[in-house]
């Protein structure tokens, strides 16, 4: 080659990588701007679902998919579509998320539940094991996969399921309630009657136990065992217009005692900063500073606070959804006092403070949704009324 052609090459080459290199600056601003006006769309669809304006929010988040595929994004999709019950594109949304993150044991645990809905037992089942294989303490996996198997007629397989998980979490009353109707929506009253008689031994005063037995008694025919234990439901916890009291007069041809349907009401101080709101309550006898979120659906000590309240971690653990997607939180059980009221064995799930407040945790709608609720920020109180 002559020394012109080595030149021209020369500059052929410089000029290609100054091209390359412009290109890739160009595709980086692109990305980024991209970026941004994803995470600005997402916002906005955040907002419009935190107002109900469902419709905008999904195609907020559709405008935010189209320029960025987040798992965030995705997730507030399948919520709205859930919610809108569009099951086939939930189902879409859901298999993108396995795709993109396939070692999330709730997502399996979604498909189940969405493959039971559509009639497709075998894939809720295969589903349900995928999410247990990832997450064996899940509690609320395993009896998710109980519940399968006794639809599908293999009570056997179930049994021991169900043994573990209330020798785990005997205070739990939804593995008990779930346990005892394994047995009596099929008419087998004898296994059932003893399941609802072991919880109830096992937490005697949860009034939910007692309604719980009160309701077997019931469809047992077994009328005068049933009254009992409607009217100790209400001395447990006195409830307006409730099914107990129903059933006692229909029954018993007489009203249960005024006081036992006459519903607490208790109004209490709260604390307001920006869009948040504080409520002291009682766990264990201590008292504490909470966040009420009523997004939550559950309730949350955070971690390093829980020894205070003489909280132990279980070794079965709930999903919990986060700012930062889906975690695997431990369990605790504690009694709780919020004003006037007592609530036996709240369950709280056991969470990193990754806000650096002055709070203990978080009281969700598992525990507000138990009573007829009203927040007045600006009088600053929440009253509370048994419902």
């Amino acid at each position: 080659e002559s020394s012109s052609d080595k030149t021209v090459l020369r500059l052929v080459l410089v000029l290609s990588a100054f091209c390359a290199l412009g290109m890739a600056i160009v595709y980086g601003v692109t990305v980024a701007e991209n970026a941004k006006k994803a995470d600005s769309f997402f916002a906005k669809a955040q907002d419009a679902c935190g107002r109900q304006f469902l419709d905008t929010c999904l195609l907020r988040v559709n405008q935010a998919l189209a320029l960025r595929e987040k798992p965030e994004y995705l997730r507030l999709k399948f919520n709205v579509l859930s919610s809108q019950a569009k099951t086939h594109e939930g189902k879409e949304t859901l298999e993108q998320l396995i795709q993109l993150e396939p070692n999330n044991a709730h997502y399996y645990y979604l498909r189940s539940g969405l493959a039971k809905t559509t009639g497709n037992p075998a894939l809720a089942l295969e589903s349900i094991e995928k999410a247990i294989a990832l997450q064996p303490d899940n509690g609320d996996y395993q009896i998710a996969k109980a519940t399968l198997l006794v639809e599908q007629d293999r009570r056997d397989e179930a049994i021991p399921i169900y043994e573990k998980l209330v020798a785990a979490q005997p205070h739990y009353y939804y593995y008990w309630n779930q346990y005892a109707l394994s047995y009596s929506v099929y008419g087998l009253w004898e296994q059932a009657l003893e399941i609802r008689q072991r919880g109830l031994a096992m937490n005697p005063k949860d009034y939910l136990q007692v309604f719980g037995l009160a309701r077997l008694y019931d469809e047992m025919g077994q009328a005068a065992e049933a009254a009992a234990m409607y009217r100790r439901s209400l001395e447990l916890h006195p409830l307006e217009n409730s099914i107990a009291a129903r059933r006692f007069f229909e029954i018993t041809g007489k009203r249960v005692p005024p006081e036992l349907e006459n519903a607490v009401t208790d109004t209490m101080k709260i604390e307001t900063r920006g869009n948040l709101t504080y409520v002291m309550a009682d766990i264990n006898g201590e008292k504490g500073r909470f966040l009420l979120d009523t997004g939550a659906s559950i309730s949350i000590i955070f971690n390093n606070k829980a020894p205070r309240y003489q909280l132990i971690p279980l070794s079965q653990v709930m999903t919990a959804e986060t700012a930062n997607g889906f975690v695997q939180a431990p369990l605790v059980y504690g009694h709780l006092r919020l004003g006037k009221h007592d609530i036996e064995n709240v369950r709280f799930a056991v969470l990193k403070d990754l806000s650096n407040k002055a709070v203990d945790g978080i009281i969700g709608m598992d525990v507000l949704g138990l009573f007829r609720f009203e927040i007045d920020r600006g009088q600053g109180l929440l009253t509370l009324r048994s419902q």
